[in-house]
């Protein structure tokens, strides 16, 4: 994306996870992605955030994790305010979850599945984050079993796709 194509956002850090990469512990692979150098581990590890310290925070406050991701996103609006002298551009996380159904899987323990889901709540609800989960339409009827996050995946906060024409594949 190219600096303010959306209005005031200067920028904008893509991570890309996968709730059922690690079925035991969804929050370990939400952090390191979080963590990679490219996507806010510079920013991260200069308020002294490091994935394991990351992914204790989003288990146990996650609103505390969204919290310092806003504060690390800020500081590079901060620096590209000072470079560009542009009043208030913001940066913003845009956090692709694909596939969420990893996160239904009968491998995932429920506890381990209500923190995955109370910290992207608290990522999407802070608003410095955009969450993107992709959802098969199989699996819409269980989607009652993400807690708070399943009840955003109703009016605006969600999109019905089909599948592409045959001959865009």
């Amino acid at each position: 994306m190219r600096p303010y194509q959306i209005a005031g956002v200067a920028g904008c850090r893509w991570c890309l996870t996968d709730p059922g990469a690690e079925p035991g512990d969804p929050l370990r692979a939400l952090a390191d992605a979080l963590c990679a150098k490219e996507v806010l581990g510079d920013l991260l590890s200069s308020i002294g955030v490091d994935a394991g310290l990351l992914r204790r925070t989003l288990a146990d406050e996650p609103d505390l994790a969204a919290a310092q991701i806003t504060a690390s996103l800020n500081g590079l609006a901060g620096a590209l305010r000072a470079e560009g002298g542009e009043e208030g551009p913001a940066v913003r996380l845009v956090l692709v979850v694909d596939p969420l159904e990893g996160l239904l899987s009968e491998d995932m323990p429920p506890p381990q599945r209500e923190r995955y889901c109370r910290a992207l709540t608290a990522l999407a609800a802070n608003g410095s984050a955009w969450v993107v989960a992709v959802l098969g339409s199989a699996y819409l009827n269980d989607v009652t079993l993400l807690g708070d996050l399943g009840s955003l995946a109703v009016g605006p906060g969600w999109m019905a796709m089909g599948a592409p024409p045959a001959v865009r594949i």
